[in-house]
């Protein structure tokens, strides 16, 4: 895949583009020719004249399903960079492609797009032939895994808090009572399995190796909430969550406020109730019922 693109011009490049427009002007006066005898604008027929046109320049072959893979994938990134070419003569964009194969020990890389981008990339300090080297290499090294931080700790656990309080209680927008899990019967639940080693704080006052343990806990299920008043075989009212509603954690600032919306549910006795109550407020959700353990 050692390649570097450009087409040179024809030695007598002038008389060439001298020919070419005395071409391309009788070819316009042929379709003017051509909209008058079919009783069409001029500028629609060279229009779609034009968009004929762009369709062969941008519309790139597909490579033989027999070719090598080599093959393909060097008619795919020359398509590639003939279209970034012919974007810069029709709009007058320039671009630069530096594409390598980090599995290919022999290959250089591949260099396209329009003759300025490519010169950019060459005298670019850090480019050239030494950036292609580096850029393999770095392609080849393998992705290192995120860091856990304490704050991304805390945020995965408020989530996993969150999502499993409001998939027990089937209330939307419930809110964890850290410090008073007795106020957790206002969603009609309570918690089970809440580690002995661990107060019931708020994972901001807890260490880091505290809030771990929850989050394997909940992540287990050994941490979980179970509805009131329910057996070991009573069902658990899922619903599911959005990813916008798990990456929100306004809720655990106000550790034992309750919100308007629980406010509002208190008096309504079933999920039933409920789930009419929502949707009546334009709420769509989602309820499947399965069995649960929900004995400490």
């Amino acid at each position: 895949m050692n390649s570097d693109i450009g087409v040179p011009p024809p030695d007598d490049s002038e008389l060439f583009l001298e020919r070419l427009d005395a071409f391309t002007d009788k070819s316009l006066a042929d379709i003017k020719a051509f909209a008058d005898r079919e009783g069409v604008a001029y500028d629609q027929v060279r229009r779609h004249v034009a968009e004929r046109h762009c369709k062969y320049l941008f519309d790139a072959d597909v490579p033989a399903s027999n070719a090598s893979r080599q093959e393909r994938v060097k008619g795919i990134l020359l398509a590639t960079s003939h279209a970034l070419e012919s974007l810069q003569t029709t709009a007058g964009l320039h671009s630069f492609l530096v594409v390598v194969d980090p599995a290919d020990p022999s290959d250089d890389g591949f260099l396209g797009g329009t003759l300025l981008g490519r010169e950019f990339w060459r005298s670019l300090r850090g480019g050239g032939a030494p950036g292609t080297k580096a850029f393999k290499t770095k392609a080849k090294a393998p992705a290192a895994l995120p860091k856990e931080t304490a704050h991304t700790l805390k945020a995965e656990l408020y989530a996993a808090a969150r999502t499993a309080l409001r998939s027990a209680s089937g209330v939307r927008n419930a809110d964890m009572k850290w410090t008073n899990h007795d106020n957790l019967a206002v969603y009609g639940v309570r918690i089970v399995g809440w580690p002995a080693g661990v107060p019931m704080q708020n994972p901001s006052t807890l260490s880091t190796a505290q809030n771990r343990l929850l989050k394997e806990c909940f992540a287990r299920g050994s941490l979980r909430f179970c509805r009131l008043g329910k057996g070991a075989d009573g069902p658990v009212v899922s619903t599911s969550t959005s990813v916008a509603d798990a990456a929100d954690l306004s809720w655990a600032i106000s550790d034992d406020a309750y919100s308007s919306v629980s406010r509002a549910l208190l008096p309504l006795g079933t999920v039933a109730d409920k789930y009419s109550a929502f949707s009546r407020w334009g709420y769509g959700l989602h309820f499947t019922a399965y069995p649960h353990d929900c004995q400490s």
